[in-house]
């Protein structure tokens, strides 16, 4: 089964550069629980979760989005020398988020280690966003961060706002991913931070300022290649060549309006 999606946010830009990173799929801690029959330990945090959705008002927060069902995961890097974690790509949230080295919950997460990086600039802002029952929390700062694993074609944006974790959610744990990279909008960014795709779209570091999602699902299989993220430009390879446009019904999620539907065998 393969599933195509192209996202578009309007900006202005000037340099011609498209960048496609590969997406890993692994087995969800969802389908992990099932097998292993303990399901009935975590069903209602999962459940929490789920309906666990910011609220809009003067003061913007964004939940967490949970990931025990996410099964596609890409490889970022941050800082120089380059640190290498591997991430959920989440189209519900806009920060940028990874586990610091003062991180005394984060397990045998990847960590991120900001006086290593010579290219770190503190920031200082502190940030917590809600996650079902719990929260994640800690300090904002500014770094390179890079689309793609070292040594491939990468997308590099300089002056990326970086969520740096002192303390996780314990059910985060259980998860394959080292972090987030929030790819919706400004408007729903904890602290109003300049999510990276936007930051690298008012950067002009992109050809267009879309993004193209090709996943392939692999039933059961883990580690293994689940698809593309295509930045600046349309997925040619995988994307048929009649495009249809939908407006967003805000500048939040990728949400907009359907006005019919309809279902056959």
């Amino acid at each position: 089964m393969k599933f195509l999606t192209i996202f578009l946010s309007f900006v202005t830009f000037c340099q011609p550069i498209v960048i496609k990173t590969p997406l890993i799929w692994k087995r969800s801690q969802l389908i992990e629980l099932l097998s292993h029959d303990e399901w009935h330990e975590h069903h209602e945090e999962y459940f929490i979760s789920k309906i666990s959705w910011p609220r809009f008002n003067s003061v913007i927060t964004q939940h967490a989005t949970d990931y025990s069902d996410v099964e596609y995961f890409a490889n970022i890097t941050i800082g120089t020398p380059q640190q290498h974690f591997l991430i959920t790509l989440d189209t519900a949230s806009s920060n940028l988020v990874v586990c610091g080295i003062s991180c005394t919950n984060c397990g045998d997460k990847q960590k991120f280690d900001n006086a290593s990086s010579s290219t770190f600039v503190h920031d200082g802002r502190p940030w917590n966003m809600p996650f079902g029952r719990d929260h994640a929390k800690g300090v904002q700062g500014n770094d390179t961060m890079r689309f793609g694993s070292e040594g491939s074609q990468q997308l590099v944006v300089p002056r990326t706002i970086v969520d740096i974790a002192d303390y996780i959610p314990k059910s985060f744990l259980n998860y394959k991913n080292d972090g987030v990279v929030g790819l919706a909008f400004t408007s729903i960014s904890v602290n109003g931070v300049l999510p990276p795709l936007i930051n690298a779209i008012n950067q002009g570091l992109l050809d267009q300022p879309l993004f193209t999602v090709y996943l392939e699902h692999r039933g059961l299989a883990d580690n293994v290649y689940g698809g593309l993220y295509t930045y600046g430009g349309i997925d040619t390879e995988n994307c048929a060549e009649d495009i249809a446009y939908q407006p967003l019904s805000s500048a939040s999620f990728y949400q907009f309006q359907v006005r019919n539907h309809s279902k056959g065998v």
